[in-house]
């Protein structure tokens, strides 16, 4: 099987990562406009050079309690269906080269396809539990 890098990052204390390939940038993060939404999710917008970017809250759409952003929390930039949408993380922690046995696929680990959503898999490196997102199914 082929290797894949990824972009490892945390919210609260859960690891997580995406594939390098959907993330277009990763930046501080700026003072979000917030909208008058009902999906709660959706943070707001910031501008970057110019353009306007939606931000949403990974967090809400995990289901994880929410907490304050902080000197460590980051927007990944990732573009879906033609879009950049801003993710905010709690932490980047790095930028790694997985071998793809080592992801266990969410259905062979007794999670039904209904209720995995965006999670793709799961892998153990360096003795913690890193979960594999899928951002398209994710935002």
């Amino acid at each position: 099987m082929d290797n894949i890098q990824v972009v490892a990052f945390r919210l609260g204390e859960s690891t997580f990562a995406v594939d390098i390939m959907k993330v277009k940038e990763i930046l501080k993060t700026q003072p979000v406009t917030k909208l008058p939404v009902s999906d709660l999710s959706l943070l707001g917008v910031i501008k970057v050079r110019g353009k306007i970017v939606p931000v949403v809250d990974s967090r809400a759409k995990l289901g994880i309690e929410n907490t304050d952003m902080t000197d460590n929390s980051r927007l990944l930039l990732v573009e879906k269906a033609g879009t950049t949408v801003g993710m905010l993380v709690d932490e980047v922690t790095e930028v790694m080269t997985i071998n793809q046995e080592q992801i266990e696929k969410a259905e062979d680990i007794g999670v039904s396809i209904e209720n995995t959503g965006c999670i793709v898999g799961v892998a153990k490196i360096e003795d913690k539990l890193m979960t594999f997102l899928d951002t398209d199914l994710l935002l």
